[in-house]
Formats: C-alpha cells, structure tokens, sequence
C-alpha cells in the first residue's frame, strides 16, 4: 500500500436467535490508517433489526495520527431482534468501512 490508499474492512458479527438488548464491539486498525466515517455502512440480515441509529464511536477522533497510535472504532447495537428461528442458520450484523493510509514513520519506512 502506498501513502493515500484506501482499504475496506468489513466484520460480520454474529446474531443469536430472539432479542438482545444490547450488542457491542470494538475494532483496531492498524498503525497508519485512520476510518473514514462517512464511509460506514451497516446492513443486518434481513431477519435481523435493531434500535435507532448506531453512530461509531471513533478514538482517537481524528483524521489523522500520531506514529505508533491506533484508531478503534466501537458500535453499539441496541434491541437487536432476531426472528429467524432456524437453529442450523446464523444470522449476521455485517459493517463495512474505508480507511486511509496517513503518512506517518509507522507508515513511510523514513521514506
């Protein structure tokens, strides 16, 4: 990858059968790339809901890092309801997302 390039990440976090009152996760980038919010898209199987709006929460807040600092980025999912009952199925909340490489000494090589 060079300075400037844009990878996608995509998590399929798995979705118990019924109701879930509250569902989060966290995900790393690694060293040099930062998320680009706009980017997030979240789409749950189609027997999957849940409640209001997920907006993630990014750490650091920014569009660019410091070297050797990593962006997390957690959701938080709430009355997440599976109705699918078939127990030999497993359903997915599926979130995909750009990041950016920064130019950074974890990135550059002293280039």
């Amino acid at each position: 990858m060079k300075i400037g390039d844009v990878s996608q990440y995509e998590i399929r976090v798995p979705v118990g059968e019924g109701i879930t009152n509250l569902l989060s996760l966290t995900s790393t980038l690694p060293a040099g790339m930062v998320i680009i919010p706009s980017s997030v898209v979240i789409t749950p199987d189609p027997s999957v809901s849940y409640s209001g709006s997920v907006v993630p929460l990014v750490t650091p807040d920014s569009d660019t890092i410091g070297a050797g600092v990593t962006q997390t980025v957690s959701y938080a999912f709430t009355g997440v309801n599976n109705t699918n009952t078939d127990n030999g199925t497993t359903e997915y909340i599926t979130i995909r997302y750009d990041a950016v490489l920064q130019n950074s000494t974890d990135t550059n090589a002293g280039n």
